[in-house]
């Protein structure tokens, strides 16, 4: 693949297909330790993390997405296993988003020593 003058808008045509990359790529993301005070490992277009609690979080974002409809994906280690989730009291705001992090299938909610989160949709 060979990319000639990229355009502003960043798409780049592979034959006859146009793929609109600021559409289809992770936006933010973040690797953090969220036991005792949560910090990060490392990130992309986070500000901060806010601790709200046992295994419940709020991400901040540098650059606010357009609206709360984005999407985001999660893991977390954790043994015996938990999942990342949006938070049941909250939805995804513009410029943050409120996630928990659940053991046990939903059960109860837990510190874990690496929670990652990821987000993508269309930037404000």
């Amino acid at each position: 693949v060979t990319v000639t003058d990229p355009t502003a808008d960043r798409t780049v045509t592979i034959g006859n297909e146009a793929l609109n990359l600021p559409q289809q790529t992770i936006k933010a993301w973040i690797n953090f330790n969220g036991t005792g005070t949560p910090a990060s490992n490392d990130n992309d277009n986070v500000s901060s993390i806010t601790d709200n609690g046992v295994g419940d979080y709020t991400i901040t974002w540098d650059t606010d997405f357009s609206a709360g409809d984005y999407s985001i994906g999660g893991a977390t280690q954790y043994d015996p296993g938990a999942i990342v989730a949006i938070h049941t009291t909250s939805n995804l705001l513009a410029g943050s988003a409120r996630i928990a992090v659940y053991v046990n299938s939903g059960n109860g909610l837990v510190d874990a020593p690496v929670v990652c989160v990821h987000a993508i949709g269309p930037l404000g």
